[in-house]
């Protein structure tokens, strides 16, 4: 007896995160583009951000104009989409595919990023020009960027966005804002003497006091660290910012203006804060190195996240809090 044919399954596939878009359609008018130009700028400042991220920095704390009130997730994210998608139907942006470190389950995930293409760089500078608001830095260089390389930008862009809407919303300055190639830049032209490079540097204003924070971004394994033998890479690492914070920092009057610099690090999981904690205890480290997982940073949608005592440090069992911290001083 033949066997009956199989019945296609009426059961839905998952769907994707990656969603490949197909060709660009027709041009559309850069002045019509909801925030456009915008985002082409923030395209340059950024280097490769996600859709997801010119929500966050454009659309998502806006208000609506017909009401008044704050943009839901779900509307901000669609006008980001939106105007991601016809900035890349004009060719000024191009999509590229990254494989990134989800902030949940340190697992990997397939995604995109955008990047300017040299027709938009064209009209960020053109803008710049008119604005006298500086020069781009969009680069060739970014589309050859590796992929450990790409999840580290990227993240370095949540922990900025995240830091900028926090601070709005609490009624901070935040200023300063300085990313690693602009520091790498500093260093190379000799107006920074930094022993360790740092992922990032941002100022806090709190009562017209500036507070310098020094940003790392620690992409190493639990098995790198423990109590028998610690991570000799991040005691080396230690030690430089022992030596530029003590010594070194008065040189650099951008960074010795701020009071009380802290070197704050994320991480990706419990047990990598764990060894990390303990291997800056051994290496002379003390209350101004604070550390949290990017989970607990970076994992929510509610930038106030920021404020809560997420963070640890090397010397106390007990939890801090960056708010209290520039509330109390």
């Amino acid at each position: 007896m033949p066997t009956p044919p199989r019945r296609p399954s009426t059961a839905k596939r998952p769907r994707s995160r990656y969603v490949q878009t197909g060709k660009p359609k027709r041009p559309y008018p850069l002045a019509h583009i909801a925030r456009g130009l915008d985002a082409l700028v923030a395209l340059d400042r950024l280097g490769l951000p996600t859709n997801g991220q010119v929500r966050d920095l454009l659309f998502a704390d806006a208000p609506s104009p017909t009401t008044g009130r704050p943009r839901s997730a779900a509307y901000a994210r669609k006008l980001a989409n939106l105007t991601c998608r016809r900035l890349w139907d004009s060719g000024l942006v191009r999509r590229q595919s990254a494989i990134l470190t989800s902030y949940r389950t340190g697992g990997p995930y397939l995604h995109f990023s955008n990047i300017l293409t040299p027709a938009g760089a064209r009209a960020v500078a053109e803008h710049y020009a008119e604005t006298g608001a500086g020069t781009p830095r969009w680069s060739r260089s970014l589309y050859d960027l590796g992929p450990h390389q790409v999840d580290h930008s990227l993240t370095i862009n949540d922990v900025s966005i995240r830091a900028h809407r926090a601070a709005a919303r609490a009624g901070l300055a935040l200023r300063d804002w300085r990313d690693d190639r602009q520091l790498m830049a500093r260093q190379r032209d000799g107006r920074a003497h930094f022993v360790i490079l740092p992922d990032g540097f941002f100022v806090l204003e709190a009562g017209g006091v500036p507070y310098g924070h020094f940003l790392e971004l620690d992409r190493g394994t639990e098995a790198q660290t423990s109590r028998r033998q610690p991570d000799r890479a991040w005691a080396r690492k230690i030690e430089g910012y022992g030596r530029y914070l003590t010594r070194l920092i008065a040189g650099d009057p951008p960074f010795a203006a701020s009071a009380l610099p802290l070197v704050l690090t994320v991480t990706l999981s419990p047990r990598r804060l764990a060894g990390l904690l303990e291997t800056t205890r051994q290496a002379g480290g003390g209350g101004r190195y604070w550390f949290t997982t990017a989970q607990d940073l970076l994992a929510g949608d509610d930038p106030d996240s920021s404020w809560a005592p997420i963070w640890r440090v090397p010397t106390d069992a007990v939890s801090r809090s960056l708010r209290e911290r520039l509330m109390r001083s």
